[in-house]
């Protein structure tokens, strides 16, 4: 008898641990209430990951949209380009958290400011997803908005903010189905987030009663060793990487032709 009583008081703490943590992560926010927290070191280079993974994940799928067409048309120059752009451009890393059947799940998003790699190269590639990941936990930030989007507009000029791409993806799966309102959304962003993504950010959380925290890098001036100044030298290496690519996808190409060749 002690032993069922047992189980059910076991069945009833999971129980009451899943409406505590229901509550935790489906508490309304106060209207346009988002958290801004200033990062001003990264002894760990927590966030410094974080940061490096979403530029890397672009850069990866740029890598593989090159590797897997005929370069001829590309020179150093229009990769350095690129780089160059994404160098400099914004990244983000969106982290939104929603309860499911009383299990909290994770869906990460990584933005870029700026246009897509197959604009910036003037490549004839209509789409870049089939070279994205496929993950149902990791998800490219897109520029498009959902039909009857509740955010905010973007000042003009800031259409392609990293942050505009985070929001409208996660509204836009938000829309559909994919994820459910009313989670808690974290935002690691590369530099301090200006006033139209702001509003962008406190319309997302009066819309969809989501919670949000955007951590943003505020130091500018670093020491050489330090992990934003790493991140930094690890983003300017980025044509080089591209180089590599466009090598490997030459070899692959001369060796192809070179097997035509000895066929009947």
């Amino acid at each position: 008898m002690r032993d069922g009583d047992g189980g059910r008081n076991a069945r009833l703490r999971r129980g009451v641990r899943v409406v505590f943590m229901a509550l935790a992560f489906f508490q309304a926010p106060g209207a346009g209430a988002v958290d801004m927290v200033d990062i001003v070191d990264d002894i760990e280079g927590v966030t410094v990951g974080m940061l490096r993974g979403a530029y890397d994940y672009h850069l990866e799928s740029a890598g593989r949209m090159i590797g897997a067409m005929d370069t001829d048309g590309l020179t150093s120059a229009d990769l350095d380009r690129l780089a160059h752009r994404w160098s400099t451009a914004t990244v983000a890393r969106f982290e939104y958290t929603y309860v499911q059947r009383g299990r909290p799940r994770t869906v990460v998003y990584h933005a870029i400011s700026g246009q897509e790699a197959n604009h910036i190269l003037g490549l004839s590639v209509p789409d870049m997803t089939s070279y994205y990941p496929v993950s149902v936990m990791d998800r490219r930030a897109m520029i498009t908005a959902a039909a009857g989007s509740r955010l905010a507009p973007p000042e003009v000029g800031h259409v392609m903010d990293a942050e505009i791409k985070g929001f409208r993806s996660i509204e836009k799966d938000i829309v559909s189905g994919k994820l459910l309102r009313g989670g808690r959304l974290n935002i690691w962003v590369s530099q301090p987030a200006c006033a139209s993504c702001r509003r962008v950010a406190s319309s997302f959380e009066d819309g969809y009663g989501v919670r949000t925290t955007i951590h943003q890098w505020m130091k500018r001036e670093t020491p050489g060793d330090s992990p934003f100044r790493q991140l930094s030298t690890h983003r300017r290496r980025g044509g080089t990487r591209l180089r590599h690519w466009r090598k490997q996808a030459s070899s692959l190409t001369s060796v192809r032709v070179l097997i035509a060749g000895c066929l009947p």
